[in-house]
C-alpha cells in the first residue's frame, strides 16, 4: 500500500571537535517534505477533572476517524501540556491506515488549541503534524509533513 512518498527529517552530519577527543556532535535538518494540509469537523468533547477527550473527523487521506486527549496543563497559567491521538485512515483509494502519537498542546486563543505531535502508522510510517484544534467553531485543521 503506497501511502505517501517519504522524506528525511534528520541528516546527522558528524562533525569532529578540534583538540584531543574524539567528541561528535549530531546537526539536524528540518523536517522532512510537506505532504498536505487537512481540515476536520470535532463531533464531540468529554471533559474530565485530567483532561479534555476531542472526537474528530479529517479528510486527510479520506476520512480520519479520530481521538485526541489534551492532558492536563502542566504550567501555573493552564496554557501548555501533554497530547496523545488515535485514529484510522480510510484511505481514498481503499484501504485503512491505523496511527497513533504523542505530542504537546498549548492553548493558541479564547477556545484553541494547537497540537503539535509525531504519528507513527501501523505500515511504520512517521508524521509530524501541527493541528489547531477551535472548539467554538468545532473544526480542525492543519499540515503534516512525512519524517522519514
Amino acid at each position: 500500500m503506497q501511502v505517501l512518498v517519504a522524506a528525511r527529517i534528520v541528516s546527522a552530519l558528524l562533525v569532529p571537535r578540534r583538540g584531543a577527543g574524539a567528541e561528535r556532535r549530531i546537526v539536524m535538518s528540518a523536517i522532512g517534505e510537506k505532504q498536505g494540509d487537512f481540515t476536520g469537523t470535532i463531533t464531540s468533547v468529554t471533559i474530565t477533572e485530567t483532561e479534555a477527550v476531542v472526537t474528530f473527523e479529517e479528510d486527510t487521506l479520506g476520512l480520519v476517524l479520530g481521538t485526541a486527549t489534551f492532558g492536563r496543563a502542566i504550567d501555573p497559567e493552564g496554557e501548555t501540556g501533554p497530547f496523545t491521538v488515535h485514529a484510522k485512515v480510510l484511505l481514498a483509494e481503499g484501504g485503512t491506515l491505523s496511527v497513533r502519537g504523542t505530542g504537546a498542546w498549548r492553548k493558541t486563543g479564547p477556545q484553541q488549541w494547537e497540537e503539535k505531535a509525531i504519528l507513527l502508522g501501523n505500515g511504520g510510517e512517521r508524521f509530524f503534524v501541527v493541528d489547531e484544534f477551535d472548539l467554538a467553531a468545532r473544526t480542525t485543521k492543519g499540515v503534516y509533513y512525512a519524517l522519514d
